[in-house]
């Protein structure tokens, strides 16, 4: 990981979370912090590593529920959402059907409304307070042509809820 200085205009080199040599993750900024979400290596991963800029270090976050990889991950109204993604550790290879959220506070990530159709390699998008997930595979393990937008408008999760 790196973090770009704008006044000196240099590239600072930032340790990685141990154990993360995964490819297909995502990784975005939640409560001033960077969360890295899933993934795969040899496995599928539902762990999430958190980097607090302020003190330089990882720490273990809550595991989403499903293990998935090449998902689509974003804030919206101050919560963040997943969806999507895929299995290549099981046999057959599987797509991750399901949505998770997980809001500032909570203890755990929650489930969210089932997608209409299960993908992975999207990409996701947040504006004006839904998330829209754009294109992907319908075929785990390959690419497929598929152009359907799905757009989720979430229920807010309540802190006390979990």
């Amino acid at each position: 990981m790196q973090s770009y200085n704008l006044q000196s205009g240099e590239w600072e080199l930032f340790p990685g979370p141990a154990g993360a040599e995964l490819d297909h993750m995502q990784a975005l900024v939640f409560e001033n912090e960077i969360w890295w979400l899933g993934g795969r290596g040899t496995q599928t991963s539902r762990e999430v590593r958190i980097w607090n800029p302020v003190s330089r270090e990882w720490r273990q976050g809550p595991s989403m529920q499903f293990a998935r990889s090449g998902f689509a991950a974003r804030v919206v109204q101050g919560q963040i959402m997943v969806t999507g993604g895929e299995r290549l550790d099981a046999v057959p290879f599987q797509l991750v059907p399901s949505m998770e959220l997980f809001a500032p506070g909570a203890a755990g990530w929650v489930p969210g409304p089932q997608p209409p159709l299960a993908v992975h390699g999207t990409t996701g998008a947040s504006a004006s307070g839904e998330f829209f997930l754009i294109g992907g595979s319908t075929v785990a393990g390959t690419t497929s042509p598929n152009r359907a937008t799905q757009v989720y408008t979430p229920d807010l999760v309540a802190q006390g809820d979990q």
